[in-house]
């Protein structure tokens, strides 16, 4: 079917639209007309049948004389079939190219009853014809103006920064918005079917089946949460999500999810949290993450506290300016990560002063093993822009049982340190006592 439109009062082009036309309504009215005593068709300007009271007749041409006795307007056409006199009414439907046939004997159309009323049932049955045209045009428009919407919805989506699913109860994905291909790298599509869980990062999935569940639940629940999700390309970003239950609504009849790529808000607030607990010199834990630790551990368990303080670290800044000196700070936090155990806490909280925290550890032993260790490898020279440069460290050590206060072990061990770098009295090897502290030189 093809709807013509003008620009200006000229022609412009048509509207094409393709139908079944064994599915259609005008091929459902023709139907109804089936009759024994006549044949109802709809022909184009070739003669060839586009709908008939009779099924069989759809996509045969009529009699060429149909087509040669037309006038360009309604019109009464005789002609042999074989030796049988046939009339045919045709009727130009308002000038579109296609025409109405009425075929039936000659003998049937002079009959008295029917010659009377051959008007008005023509007349009705072109009302019919033109009615159905009608609605099947109005039909069509609709499905375009339907199909438009829904394209400016797709490219809505297409284009929005979020991700839009809707999941079933199992968690499997029946929808994705487009914007997947954009936002994830996926093809449009391809992740209907599969389960959320496939994209989610397996250490946040626990907590996202457990959120799952209680939506679910809940059927008005909404719930939030910030997950990490794999990529087509296998890279991790971090979303975050808001679901709502919309299982009791027939038209998703699903969990509606809206999720937004906080990667760089995330990266953002982890850089800053960083950088407020470390070192910016060395990289180290500062003072503050060492007090945190420190805290934590003592409420369960004993820890061997080294305050470690350089010795000759201003003369190195006095000869040789303070970037040999930030370099010297850096290398010292290189060492002493390499001399402290994977459970052990190694911080700078102050200008050369450094703290070691050993959990678990609570006899002087393991305390003076590291200690020596400290020592030693303080004590070796470094090399700084061709300078070699040597220093040493004073080492306080205090043996924290459990449930001592954090402040008071901190402030022992570095005591002990103070004894020991400005004393001279103070002999190597002096027993240690859990509580107490001693000093190591």
């Amino acid at each position: 079917m093809a709807v013509p439109f003008k620009r200006n009062g000229v022609a412009a082009g048509y509207l094409v639209g393709l139908n079944h036309i064994a599915s259609t309504s005008l091929q459902g009215y023709m139907r109804e007309l089936k009759s024994d005593y006549h044949r109802t068709t709809i022909i184009d300007a070739a003669g060839r049948v586009g709908a008939a009271s009779l099924d069989e007749v759809v996509g045969t041409t009529v009699n060429p004389e149909i087509l040669r006795s037309r006038s360009g307007s309604s019109a009464f056409v005789e002609f042999l079939e074989g030796e049988e006199k046939m009339i045919a009414v045709v009727i130009d439907i308002d000038h579109s190219g296609w025409y109405y046939v009425r075929t039936q004997t000659k003998a049937s159309f002079d009959g008295v009853i029917y010659n009377r009323s051959q008007t008005l049932n023509l007349t009705l049955l072109a009302m019919l014809v033109i009615g159905v045209v009608g609605i099947t045009l109005l039909g069509y428009r609709t499905q375009i103006t339907r199909r438009r919407a829904d394209e400016r919805f797709q490219a809505l989506f297409q284009h929005a920064p979020d991700l839009v699913s809707v999941l079933d109860v199992n968690g499997r994905i029946i929808f994705s918005s487009p914007s997947t291909t954009s936002v994830l790298g996926f093809k449009a599509g391809s992740l209907a079917g599969h389960s959320v869980f496939d994209v989610v990062y397996h250490d946040d999935q626990p907590q996202m089946r457990e959120k799952l569940d209680a939506l679910l639940a809940d059927s008005a629940g909404v719930m939030r949460l910030q997950c990490r999700v794999r990529t087509a390309d296998g890279q991790l970003r971090w979303f975050d999500f808001t679901a709502s239950n919309q299982m009791a609504n027939p038209a998703l009849n699903g969990v509606v999810i809206n999720a937004r790529d906080i990667s760089e808000n995330r990266a953002f607030q982890e850089r800053l949290e960083h950088e407020a607990q470390h070192d910016p010199l060395t990289g180290l834990p500062n003072r503050r993450r060492m007090q945190d630790k420190l805290n934590s551990t003592l409420s369960a368990d004993a820890v061997a506290v080294l305050f470690v303080d350089l010795n000759g670290f201003k003369p190195v800044n006095d000869r040789h300016g303070h970037e040999v000196g930030d370099e010297l700070l850096r290398q010292v936090a290189d060492r002493l990560s390499a001399c402290v155990r994977a459970e052990d806490v190694l911080s700078r909280v102050g200008g050369d002063e450094f703290v070691i925290l050993m959990p678990g550890v609570f006899t002087p032993d393991d305390a003076m093993a590291m200690a020596g260790r400290v020592r030693y490898v303080l004590e070796l020279p470094f090399r700084i822009d061709g300078h070699e440069i040597g220093i040493g460290a004073s080492v306080g050590v205090h043996l924290a049982p459990a449930a001592t206060d954090p402040d008071e072990a901190l402030r022992a061990a570095d005591h002990a340190m103070y004894e020991i770098k400005h004393s001279s009295r103070l002999p190597a090897g002096v027993v240690i006592r859990v509580g107490r502290h001693r000093a190591v030189d």
